[in-house]
């Protein structure tokens, strides 16, 4: 058999000379011709000066193990013309302003200029400015110098968070099918979501996104080159690829595009690529046929080489096909019955194989046939649950056990199922007795039964159920045969018992009370003293707290009643006394408006006048507080008469400007003593003669007008008509 070999063939070697860039460069590997892909060594070479900024590339860089070295190893699978090129750039930068030193001029941006706000100009997304450290625009960022050791600007950016906007965008004019060298620096001014800058022509991204050092004023370049191709006109943009609105603030600095200078020379490598030719041949199966330098009766492929007048060898491949007609099938018959099959009638189950004489294409068909035999006795188990029925022996069954159950089948063969039938019983749902709950409280009703579903009347499907109110709860429990079980519970809420005090709030100096608990329904009693009576008696003042149980239920009830101090009213009739046979005398027990009056003659007024002697005695409540007090009254003949009006006006008219008793003509006076009291008991006059010098009470205490109110007077005297000290009462009605 002919090996494969490399046939190679030198057609041209060319040299391109570059007298601009001041060298020149040549492939030294001749155009080569392959029979198939093989792998083949590059050679380039140049003469002249090169530059150290020099960009060597081979294009193009399809089966190449590395487009950047002078001698690649390339593997081309077609025909192949690949150019070395050694490129160096030139001085002049394309970009205006590209280190921003003319500030904010020559370029566009998707940015908008910082208007200021919390953080400095650029605390707003989407912002920029021009400026000579970012701290200067924003309280947060870094304070750093421009990239240029000798300029200040630089191009400063709260980066977008909004796609497809640009950062720097630029229209340059270039010249077709040239190289050039784009160059761009840049850095953070905060640590967190550094920027990841890429840059597009017209619209179309010439380089993959960059992420800068998240170190702060630490600048990075991003470079590359780019072939203009037919353009003669090109707006470049840097864009950020990072769209965070934390973070994601970077600066930018120093861009240029630098036109390239280049010389380049090219080899074609020609790969022939003969594949092999494919061919097929059949033959029945058992039959042989001469292929690949031999007799085959397995089919499959085999190869034969020929010899090319090239030098690269021709495969034929051909693929051996056997023919041959053979058809499995499956056949069924009843047990005890036959059929004919392999020249005899068969009764037993197994394969069989007949063949038949050839009809098409000489070769012979061979059926190969499975008998099966058809017994159709089952067994099986079915289960019910404990109550259901179900359809076996021509009856309805409800009882386990063994029944018998014979079927013809679609083929005509009789089927005996024997079923054992199980009775599942249910998962009894158990909640308990009904119960009653007191008013405000809640109970949980639960199942803590193992593999079941639960289902309450409600909908609800947890295994528990939260109750507050009256009313009955279904629980229908399944488990996991399907088997259902029911359960029902009454919740009666019981109504709290309800305490109702006795009136009375106010306990008397010296007394006791007693506090009268009435509640709606039988219950127990428990005081705070521990007491357990319906009622307490108290001598003391306080707050007194009451829980009350509800016999039947234990529902309780709290409530609490306030007692408060009373104070014994003051009363003063003041001393016994006698009044002239035939004169009246008042006695006054007036103080608060909420008094009430009981005197021993009957009456119920704040005073009496009384002509009679006798003893005169009074109660006085206030406040559920009784005090009493008693005068006696002493008569006799008096014939010096001393008179007292029962009312004056002291309003500086002139007229009843004093109030002073009235000594009747020719009385000698001989002990004299006039008081006068408001109805608190307090002295406000006292005159010890029957001629003062101050012509009596001006209704003034301390020079301070007295209010319109009845007062109490007291006189005191002796005449010489009686040796005896008359003492008379009574009140009198200041008016204004």
């Amino acid at each position: 058999m002919k090996k494969f070999f490399l046939f190679s063939l030198l057609i041209s070697l060319s040299i391109q000379l570059s007298a601009q860039c001041g060298y020149t460069v040549s492939v030294t590997t001749p155009d080569t011709f392959l029979c198939n892909p093989s792998p083949i060594q590059l050679n380039a070479t140049t003469t002249g000066v090169i530059p150290t900024t020099a960009v060597y590339e081979w294009t193009p860089t399809t089966g190449l193990n590395n487009p950047n070295i002078p001698n690649p190893i390339a593997t081309p699978n077609n025909t192949t013309t690949y150019t070395y090129t050694v490129s160096t750039p030139l001085t002049t930068n394309l970009i205006t302003n590209g280190d921003f030193e003319l500030g904010n001029t020559g370029f566009t941006t998707g940015h908008v200029p910082g208007t200021g706000g919390t953080y400095g100009l650029l605390s707003l997304n989407s912002t920029y400015a021009v400026t000579t450290s970012p701290s200067l625009v924003h309280n947060n960022f870094v304070s750093c110098n421009d990239h240029t050791l000798v300029g200040t600007q630089m191009l400063v950016l709260n980066c977008s968070s909004t796609p497809n906007t640009s950062a720097w965008c630029q229209t340059v004019t270039v010249l077709p099918n040239t190289n050039y060298t784009f160059s761009m620096w840049g850095m953070s001014t905060v640590p967190s979501s550094p920027a990841q800058f890429y840059v597009m022509a017209n619209g179309t991204a010439i380089s993959t996104p960059t992420t800068i050092p998240s170190i702060t004023c630490q600048w990075q370049e991003i470079t590359f080159t780019w072939n203009s191709g037919s353009l003669t006109s090109v707006n470049l943009c840097i864009m950020n690829q990072n769209l965070a609105e934390s973070g994601n603030d970077a600066a930018i600095d120093d861009i240029s595009l630098i036109e390239m200078c280049s010389a380049s020379d090219d080899v074609t490598i020609t790969v022939n690529n003969l594949p092999a030719t494919p061919l097929s041949a059949s033959t029945c199966a058992g039959d042989s046929l001469f292929i690949g330098g031999a007799w085959r009766t397995a089919a499959g492929f085999y190869n034969d080489t020929l010899p090319a007048w090239n030098g690269c060898d021709s495969i034929l491949t051909t693929q051996l096909i056997l023919t041959s007609y053979t058809t499995n099938r499956v056949l069924q018959i009843c047990t005890g019955d036959s059929i004919f099959l392999q020249n005899a009638w068969q009764t037993q189950g197994g394969f069989y194989q007949d063949t038949v004489q050839a009809t098409i294409d000489g070769c012979d068909s061979i059926f190969v046939t499975e008998l099966n035999l058809i017994t159709y006795t089952g067994f099986g188990d079915i289960s019910i649950c404990e109550g259901d029925s179900i359809f076996l022996q021509n009856a309805w069954q409800t009882q386990a056990g063994v029944y018998l159950d014979t079927l013809t089948s679609v083929n005509g063969c009789d089927s005996i199922v024997n079923l054992q039938l199980n009775l599942t019983p249910a998962t009894p749902a158990s909640l308990g007795d009904d119960l009653n709950i007191c008013q405000g409280d809640s109970i949980i009703l639960s199942s803590n039964l193992p593999n079941v579903s639960f289902q309450w009347q409600d909908g609800s499907s947890n295994d528990s159920l939260t109750v507050k109110i009256t009313g009955d709860y279904i629980l229908t429990t399944t488990n996991i045969s399907g088997c259902n079980a029911n359960d029902t519970i009454t919740i009666t809420v019981v109504d709290l018992p309800i305490i109702t005090f006795s009136d009375d709030t106010i306990i008397c100096p010296g007394e006791s009370l007693e506090i009268i608990a009435l509640v709606s329904n039988a219950v127990t009693y428990e005081w705070q003293d521990e007491s357990t009576n319906g009622s307490i008696n108290i001598s003391s003042s306080g707050t007194f707290y009451l829980t009350v149980t509800d016999a039947a239920d234990g529902c309780q009830s709290s409530d609490s009643i306030t007692i408060i101090d009373g104070q014994l009213p003051i009363i003063n009739l003041g001393n016994d006394t006698t009044i002239c046979t035939s004169d009246e005398i008042t006695i006054s027990a007036s103080g608060d408006n909420n008094r009430s009056y009981q005197w021993n003659d009957g009456s119920s007024n704040p005073t009496i006048t009384i002509s009679d002697a006798g003893t005169y005695t009074v109660t006085v409540t206030e406040d559920n507080c009784s005090s009493s007090d008693e005068i006696v009254i002493s008569e006799k003949a008096c014939d010096c008469f001393v008179a007292l009006p029962n009312a004056f006006t002291p309003n500086n008219d002139g007229k009843n400007e004093y109030l002073f008793p009235i000594v009747e003509e020719g009385c000698e006076i001989t002990t004299f003593k006039f008081l006068i009291f408001n109805r608190w008991g307090q002295l406000l006059y006292e005159s010890n003669s029957a001629t003062p010098s101050d012509l009596g009470w001006d209704g003034k205490v301390g020079g301070t007008d007295q209010p319109m109110d009845t007062y109490v007077w007291i006189l005191e005297y002796k005449s010489t008509v009686d040796d005896e000290v008359i003492v008379r009462r009574g009140e009198l009605l200041l008016v204004r």
